[in-house]
C-alpha cells in the first residue's frame, strides 16, 4: 500500500511541473515571434524612402562597429603593427568610398531602396568577402574540394 502511495504522489509532482511548462510554451512561442518580427524579415519596402540624414547616421554606426571589430580581431591574433596599419588603412579608404556612395545617395534628401542598394556594393569590397570553397575562388580549386577522407599519399 505504501508503494502506491508514492507512485501518486510522484505522479502528481511530475504534473505539477509539467502543467506549467506547457502554459509557459505559448509565451515563448509568442516572444519568439516578436523577435523574429522585429530581427529583419527581408523586407525592405517598408523602410525605404528613408530620411537622408538618418540613412548616413546608420552607415556611419555600421563603419563604426565594424572598425571596432577590425581592432578587436587585430587585437586578438597579436597581428604586427606593420599588417595593423595596411589593414586598417585598407579599410579606412574603403569607408571613405563607402560613405561617398550614402551621401551621394542621401543628397536630394531621401534615400530609396535603390540608392541603398549602390551603397551596399563597396560595403561588401570593404568587408573582404572570398569564394572559400566555391570555385574560382582563393581556396576553391580542386585540391581543396575533398570528399570524405583524403586519398592516400604515394610513395
Amino acid at each position: 500500500m505504501s508503494r502506491s502511495w508514492i507512485k501518486v504522489a510522484l505522479v502528481s509532482l511530475s504534473l505539477s511541473a509539467v502543467i506549467p511548462a506547457f502554459a509557459f510554451a505559448e509565451d515563448r512561442a509568442e516572444q519568439r515571434s516578436e523577435q523574429t518580427k522585429n530581427k529583419g524579415d527581408g523586407n525592405h519596402e517598408k523602410k525605404f524612402p528613408m530620411n537622408g540624414d538618418t540613412f548616413t547616421q546608420k552607415v556611419n554606426e555600421r563603419l563604426s562597429k565594424m572598425q571596432e571589430r577590425l581592432t578587436k580581431r587585430l587585437d586578438k591574433r597579436n597581428v604586427p603593427a606593420e599588417r595593423r596599419q595596411e589593414a586598417t588603412s585598407k579599410f579606412n579608404a574603403g569607408a571613405e568610398r563607402v560613405r561617398a556612395a550614402a551621401k551621394a545617395a542621401a543628397a536630394d534628401g531621401t534615400v530609396t531602396a535603390d540608392e541603398a542598394k549602390a551603397v551596399h556594393k563597396p560595403s561588401k569590397e570593404i568587408r573582404g568577402h572570398k569564394a572559400k570553397g566555391k570555385k574560382g575562388g582563393e581556396n576553391g580549386t580542386k585540391e581543396n574540394q575533398g570528399r570524405g577522407k583524403a586519398a592516400p599519399k604515394a610513395r
